[in-house]
């Protein structure tokens, strides 16, 4: 039986429609794997490279001083749930290095980062040190803007059991007044994996030598145990106490070793759900006292300053 040109020409196009189907069915498992893959939070690569961005922005200092803070921007979201990067850059105002905790990604990389927008906005050199990954990019993490040229940045990741609430810390180290000052920062787990990684990144605190800056947000009360040790050591000068915090938060610290505070403040501008925490800092120098008294400078949402 001959068959007809255009039963010909059907034949083929159902043909040309099974193997179709065929590589559909087939390739929907692999879409599905791909979409988890891209859905479900991965921790970072801490061998990834840490850029710092637009370094031309940085200077040496030109003084003995430098002036410090640590700020948990919970994504420029502030208590009253607007983001507004405008109150972070006014909350920060004035100071040479930041570091920063709960900055997001964008997903597929679409856009910049929180800590690299608001980098060139201050005009400041940022880093962005992610802890996750998400959609294929990096999405959340910790890092930290400067005006002061930092050495090589390294991201440690911390010890995680969760399977997300991924951790690290973050190491530098910059030049003040001719030393080499060592600097530590971290977003600790608040929950099952607090307690390993505090023990961690007090090891690496002191594994450095001093000068040296331990800082970030740590999720800890005056009254944990390890806290307290690191307080009442001697060798360690701790600026701004939890308890004079004028939030109920108190779980972000400043430490430092062969540095002391000649001022402090808590900045608390209603840009976060945490405030500022910052400082002056010097060197100590051969006969001086390990620390002395500082006074702390509460700066309120609506501006006033309180002592």
């Amino acid at each position: 039986m001959v068959r007809s040109r255009k039963e010909a020409m059907v034949e083929r196009m159902e043909l040309r429609r099974w193997w179709e189907s065929k590589y559909l069915w087939g390739l929907t498992p692999v879409l599905i794997w791909a979409l988890i893959q891209g859905i479900d939070r991965q921790p970072a690569d801490p061998a990834a490279p840490i850029v710092l961005q637009n370094q031309e922005y940085c200077q040496p200092l030109t003084r003995e001083t430098i002036r410090l803070g640590t700020f948990n921007i919970h994504g420029f979201k502030g208590r009253d749930g607007v983001a507004d990067i405008a109150r972070t850059k006014k909350s920060l105002a004035d100071l040479d290095l930041v570091v920063l905790q709960e900055a997001h990604g964008a997903p597929f990389g679409f856009w910049e980062n929180d800590v690299t927008q608001l980098g060139a906005e201050m005009q400041m050199a940022s880093c962005f040190a992610a802890t996750e990954e998400r959609y294929w990019s990096e999405s959340f993490g910790n890092g930290l803007i400067t005006k002061v040229p930092v050495e090589q940045i390294w991201r440690i990741p911390l010890q995680g059991t969760q399977g997300r609430k991924f951790r690290n810390a973050l190491v530098t180290c910059f030049e003040l007044d001719g030393q080499r000052v060592n600097l530590i920062s971290s977003h600790l787990d608040k929950r099952q994996d607090h307690d390993v990684q505090l023990k961690a990144i007090i090891e690496l605190f002191w594994s450095v030598s001093e000068p040296a800056v331990l800082l970030g947000d740590f999720n800890t009360r005056i009254d944990d145990s390890q806290l307290r040790a690191l307080i009442n050591d001697p060798r360690i000068d701790e600026v701004i106490s939890g308890d004079q915090h004028p939030s109920d938060k108190g779980v972000d610290w400043i430490f430092t070793r062969g540095l002391r505070a000649r001022a402090a403040e808590v900045r608390d501008l209603g840009a976060s759900d945490h405030p500022v925490l910052c400082g002056e800092f010097e060197l100590i120098q051969e006969g001086d006292p390990e620390s002395m008294p500082v006074q702390i400078t509460h700066l309120l949402p609506d501006g006033t300053r309180r002592e």
